[in-house]
């Protein structure tokens, strides 16, 4: 009997029968501590939207991997990444969280002043410090690159490219973007790990009964789920779809470009996912872990109207609820399943192949912890920069 799902695995991904999953993992401050350590900061994060960096003197900031992160816009067409911290005495330059324009970055605290290049621009009382260099004390800087509109950075240096991190998702993700109009964007507090929370948006196995309404129109039976190296897929089609069956045992490169597709929804490792319908919206969703709450995720969501040749583009931020419905039904119920891995009678999760992305990104983290352990901690501290 010809199985009614296909399950597409890249050799190099790991085996999503053999992860380990505890419920301590999704509450343990300790087990935070380390994902910190070993993922976010050793794995390039998205930090913000090139169009929140048009002009310049446009900058973002953002938390990653506990560190307060200052992304900058220099006037010539590039764009740099800081560890949001003054030189002098440690104040964060600017508020966390936030976006805007200036001309210079001061410190409120005792006034240095820098310039969007990072460099020292002016220190009070200079000649108060002894044997000072301040050309040598520029803010301290970060890996950043950009990706299709989105900035990415990575805290710990060296390592592989940002294009060598989006893997085999470089050649098809763009689809999602471009082009495209950016319609809404808003952010959440779950009560939920961060874990508990991606879970839910790479697996299709909770559509038919969370999303009744939405799901009439879907043929779960013929799911196709791909494991990449790092990265995971799945595809659904619509019940109008011919002929998927035969379709489908092709590689999932010709999935996501096959009419018959309804939603293809995308995780790029570790804390981002992607979903295209097609309505023609596409969704982003960032998970954030707090960074002293294990059980505590900050959720930003971003929607793109993707637009066919000769459309009228929607106004931007026109569309604030756009799935509301369906996804408000998924962040109510984030929390009851966090509060269910803490119960004693939760040995793990049991997967079966429509969750099959849940044990692959297990895999994927546990890779990373490991890969840390036999290795020394190799954080850049010298922040040496000379004019």
């Amino acid at each position: 009997m010809t199985s009614p799902f296909t399950l597409w695995r890249d050799p190099a991904a790991p085996d999503w029968r053999n992860a380990s999953i505890e419920g301590w993992h999704y509450t343990s401050a300790v087990r935070s501590a380390e994902e910190r350590a070993a993922i976010f900061a050793r794995s390039w994060q998205l930090v913000g939207r090139q169009d929140q960096l048009c002009e310049p003197g446009d900058y973002l900031t953002c938390t990653v991997a506990g560190e307060s992160v200052l992304v900058v816009q220099d006037g010539g067409d590039a764009l740099h990444a800081f560890y949001n911290v003054c030189r002098h005495r440690g104040r964060e330059l600017v508020d966390p969280w936030t976006c805007g324009r200036t001309r210079q970055l001061q410190c409120r605290y005792h006034g240095w002043v820098y310039g969007l290049d990072g460099r020292v621009r002016a220190v009070p009382d200079e000649s108060a410090f002894p044997d000072l260099e301040a050309g040598t004390l520029g803010l301290a800087p970060l890996q950043v690159d950009v990706w299709h509109g989105l900035v990415f950075v990575k805290v710990e240096p060296g390592g592989e490219s940002l294009r060598e991190h989006f893997d085999e998702l470089e050649e098809c993700l763009p689809q999602a973007f471009e082009p495209a109009v950016l319609v809404a964007a808003k952010t959440l507090q779950l009560n939920a790990n961060w874990k508990v929370a991606i879970e839910a948006f790479i697996e299709t196995n909770h559509i038919a009964s969370l999303h009744p309404r939405v799901s009439k129109g879907l043929r779960f039976d013929e799911t196709a789920v791909a494991h990449l190296r790092r990265h995971s897929l799945t595809v659904l089609p619509t019940k109008l779809a011919h002929d998927w069956g035969a379709r489908r045992r092709e590689s999932w490169r010709a999935w996501i470009t096959d009419p018959a597709t309804s939603e293809i929804h995308y995780s790029i490792f570790p804390n981002v996912t992607v979903h295209l319908f097609v309505s023609g919206l596409t969704f982003l969703f960032r998970f954030l872990p707090d960074g002293k709450d294990p059980e505590l995720t900050r959720l930003d969501v971003w929607t793109w109207k993707r637009l066919q040749e000769g459309e009228t583009p929607p106004p931007p931020m026109s569309m604030p609820d756009a799935m509301g419905e369906v996804f408000r039904q998924d962040y109510e119920n984030i929390p009851f399943v966090q509060r269910g891995v803490r119960s004693r009678a939760f040995r793990g999760p049991l997967l079966n192949v429509f969750e099959s992305r849940i044990g692959h990104f297990h895999g994927v983290v546990d890779g990373f912890l490991r890969a840390r352990g036999n290795q020394p901690d190799a954080l850049d501290t010298s922040f040496t920069r000379t004019s």
